[in-house]
């Protein structure tokens, strides 16, 4: 193991890395979803993901017109762990693919009580 904390694991330009997690990192495919469309909120330590999606097709041919339309919405509930800075949240939304970054809290939340004698 090297000084930096880099591990070499044997295999020529392929490397891992011990470092502490500081963010937790949510990943969501919205296919057909516009950014308009997309809302997020968190309550209490439930993140919540709600959209919808419209779609229309015409398709005019010689002898007919067909129009077809698709309308849904979806809502996921998330419950995230306490130690999350809720003022330090992050959401980018491209391509369908929705990423979000919340940040960890980096202060431990555990105190000592002391207990005193009467």
């Amino acid at each position: 193991q090297a000084e930096d904390g880099i591990r070499d694991i044997g295999v020529t330009g392929v490397q891992t890395c011990a470092l502490p997690i500081y963010k937790y990192f949510i990943e969501a495919e919205l296919p057909g979803v516009k950014q308009s469309d997309l809302e997020l909120k968190l309550d209490n330590n439930i993140l919540v993901i709600k959209g919808k999606t419209e779609e229309s097709k015409e398709s005019k041919e010689r002898n007919y017109f067909m129009r077809e339309r698709y309308y849904g919405s979806f809502q996921r509930s998330l419950t995230l762990p306490n130690n999350i800075n809720e003022n330090d949240i992050t959401a980018n939304f491209k391509d369908g693919i929705l990423n979000i970054e919340i940040t960890k809290k980096l202060e431990n939340s555990t105190k000592n009580i002391e207990v005193k004698t009467q």
